[in-house]
């Protein structure tokens, strides 16, 4: 027979007691003795299974490796392009050498005293736009090209993609202050349209 066992939550709430019986909770013995080779089977079974996955991971890694090493070397990206070229790393030194030769020469401590004031006016701004350039550039993308994709380049690129490779490839100065200036924009956008 069952016996009915109320909890105080459940005689507070109106809900069902709970019924007890007299078979064990966690099934007979009999029946965990069959359970016992099944659960072994199964282990053995997902075991089997995990080292078959890691079979085929390795075999896949060691084809990747194959191909890529046959005939993909790796071709460095030397061309030249005056866009590869840092202006902030030239106007910087260019503008700090007219500035400090042209206060040198104001004070008599270098020669060329008559040209100190033209060295001075151009000093400086070019010094400054230097540092700008400096301070506001993104590096350029370093670009990992195969031998094959090399060859390829030139028949098979479309405009945007030419358009898109010169674009990360090269110097760009004042990205982050677009950007920023964008996403403001659009958040703004967003709260009034909320």
């Amino acid at each position: 027979m069952a016996a009915r066992v109320m909890t105080r939550a459940q005689m507070g709430t109106g809900m069902r007691p709970l019924q007890s019986s007299s078979r064990p909770v966690f099934g007979s013995p009999a029946r965990l003795a069959a359970g016992v080779p099944a659960q072994r089977l199964r282990l053995a079974a997902a075991e089997q299974q995990r080292s078959h996955t890691q079979q085929q991971q390795q075999q896949q890694r060691s084809l990747v490796a194959m191909r890529s090493s046959a005939g993909s070397e790796l071709v460095p990206d030397d061309e030249f392009a005056i866009s590869k070229i840092s202006f902030g790393s030239i106007l910087t030194p260019v503008g700090c050498f007219l500035l400090a030769y042209g206060f040198g020469a104001y004070f008599m401590l270098l020669p060329g005293a008559d040209l100190s004031s033209i060295m001075l006016i151009y000093g400086f701004p070019i010094s400054v736009l230097g540092f700008a350039l400096s301070y506001a550039q993104l590096e350029p993308v370093k670009c990992k090209t195969t031998r094959g994709a090399l060859e390829l380049r030139d028949t098979q690129m479309t405009d945007i993609q030419k358009q898109i490779r010169e674009d990360v490839t090269r110097y760009r100065g004042g990205q982050e202050v677009v950007f920023k200036e964008v996403r403001g924009r659009l958040y703004r956008g967003r709260a009034r349209a909320a």
